[in-house]
């Protein structure tokens, strides 16, 4: 049985070699932007010391969590990320109490009235809006 066959590409080689100007030119480009990327981390890196040198106390204390910013003055270095913690959950609850019930609303209508063009209308938004093509 001869074997050789096997050995050979099904289809001729499509892509040729490239060219050295090409790969020349490749090169310098990607030195450029490795070059441009580590001048890029210089200034992150020296910012993300400063903010954890800075921040470290304060995120570090317990009273940090736990306290609010009442009464404290925009002088002062005192309060904690209490509100904030408060207020994301506090506008993420009204956000949910909002979205649920519409949700559901919608869900219930292409249930039942999926034909009409409004439910297709409806259908095609959710897809575009969870990125799945129809």
């Amino acid at each position: 049985m001869n074997f050789d066959v096997l050995e050979k590409p099904v289809k001729a080689e499509l892509l040729r070699r490239v060219a050295i100007g090409r790969r020349i030119k490749n090169h310098i480009a990607t030195m450029f932007f490795l070059a441009s990327f580590l001048i890029a981390l210089v200034p992150l890196g020296w910012v993300l010391s400063v903010v954890v040198a800075r921040g470290w106390y304060a995120v570090t204390r317990s009273g940090w969590w736990t306290h609010s910013l009442r009464g404290v003055l925009p002088e002062e270095f005192a309060g904690g990320v209490y509100h904030a913690v408060y207020g994301t959950l506090a506008q993420a609850g009204v956000a949910a109490i909002i979205a649920v019930p519409l949700g559901l609303m919608t869900a219930v209508f292409l249930a039942e009235y999926g034909s009409s063009r409004l439910a297709r209308v409806t259908t095609f938004m959710v897809d575009v809006l969870a990125g799945c093509p129809q």
